[in-house]
């Protein structure tokens, strides 16, 4: 209290006290792709010195496995943050896919579609950029194709792998 000021008065046993203002709303991302945009911000700055310390190391790789229908292709969709995988009540996914996930600037999402022999390294070349929006059409466009000259109704083709590089 200030020299001079009178003592404040008890509040009567019966008035509530005042509510509490809620506090300031905490800042939520709107995507995966922000919560860590600043820890990349700062990475990228650091970029030629990370090459040079983290050289010959290779990031984790997942695979996934599982029965038919099981959400497979839907979790790597969800990784991949983009719609580039089959769907179907069938079985559809039926040549191995390897997706590569790169960082890029914001605004500049795209993939890149191609084919390679399984067992052997992916080709440098990417391949063309296919359209977000659709891109599980052509992937699914890609895999007849593969299939096409297969016999059986159910062929599942084990010597071609489509890479998608996101």
């Amino acid at each position: 209290a200030l020299p001079g000021a009178p003592p404040p008065q008890p509040r009567p046993p019966d008035v509530p006290a005042p509510p509490t203002p809620p506090p300031p709303p905490t800042p939520r991302a709107r995507d995966i792709r922000e919560l860590g945009a600043a820890h990349f911000r700062c990475l990228d700055g650091l970029r030629p010195q990370l090459d040079d310390v983290l050289k010959g190391l290779s990031p984790p790789h997942i695979v996934v496995i599982g029965s038919e229908s099981t959400g497979k292709s839907t979790l790597l969709e969800r990784l991949a943050m983009m719609p580039l995988f089959p769907r179907a009540r069938r079985t559809c996914t039926r040549v191995p896919i390897h997706l590569h996930l790169r960082r890029c600037a914001p605004g500049e999402s795209h993939a890149r579609m191609t084919v390679f022999d399984s067992g052997h390294e992916p080709p440098h070349d990417l391949g063309p950029i296919i359209a977000i929006n659709n891109g599980w059409e052509r992937v699914q466009a890609q895999m007849d194709a593969l299939l096409a000259d297969e016999r059986a109704a159910n062929a599942v083709r084990r010597d071609k792998t489509i890479l998608l590089t996101v």
